[in-house]
């Protein structure tokens, strides 16, 4: 069993909380896989809203294509 805890703060810029996090699991062929993830967004929310709704997604169709797939995935 995998614990996980995340927080998120806003600043005290005068704008939307621009931050978005993930933490999700899937069952596939008896293998549970998990992403957690933060996507930090600079002057403006689309791009890690839209990470936050289609990227594990998307790389689990990669998955499905091939029949052995490492994703290692860090933007910092």
């Amino acid at each position: 069993m995998i614990k996980y805890g995340f927080s998120l703060v806003k600043g005290k810029a005068n704008h939307p909380m621009e931050d978005y996090h993930v933490a999700n699991f899937i069952n596939i062929q008896d293998h549970e896989l998990g992403l957690f993830a933060i996507y930090d967004g600079h002057m403006g929310d689309s791009v890690p809203a839209y990470l936050q709704k289609r990227l594990f997604s998307n790389i689990l169709k990669e998955v499905k294509t091939k029949k052995k797939v490492t994703v290692l995935l860090f933007l910092g």
